[in-house]
């Protein structure tokens, strides 16, 4: 397993929950050019990673962090929060505890926590970006899977 496997299990679980229209995985995609279309729209990104091994030399388990934004259109009456809450919701109904790619710990798939954008109501997107962590044990020193270029 590597981290990208990871965040494109995310991917996948948001993209089969049906709640968004458009699912965003990467740094910077050239898609968020297009503010307010495709909304809701959810958008992964890898924040960081840390390795410890605390009890074996031989195994090390790898923790990533990553961001999820979530965004809604506003429609100027209603409070976004709402709907920012429940697709937060189905977020972590089909992330929480799930053991991504098979491979990944499910203790330790979870959302840490969520930060609102706190824009007026009148402002036409809204976000919620969410922290979560996934983690997947990795044999030795030397044992890391191959990233493959695309």
């Amino acid at each position: 397993m590597t981290d990208q496997d990871g965040l494109a299990a995310i991917s996948a679980a948001l993209i089969t929950s049906e709640a968004f229209e458009s699912v965003l995985c990467g740094l910077s995609p050239p898609e968020l050019q297009t503010v307010g279309q495709d909304l809701p729209r959810a958008w992964i990104k890898p924040f960081e990673w840390t390795e410890a091994s605390e009890s074996d030399p031989e195994t090390i388990l790898r923790t990533v962090t990553y961001s999820l934004e979530l965004a809604v259109q506003s429609d100027g009456e209603n409070d976004p929060t709402v709907s920012l809450d429940q697709l937060a919701t189905v977020v972590s109904n089909a992330l929480a505890g799930q053991p991504l790619c098979g491979e990944s710990l499910p203790a330790y798939s979870v959302l840490a926590r969520g930060k609102y954008s706190n824009l007026p109501a009148a402002f036409p997107v809204h976000f919620l970006t969410l922290t979560g962590t996934f983690a997947y044990l990795i044999s030795g020193y030397c044992g890391r899977a191959p990233i493959e270029a695309d």
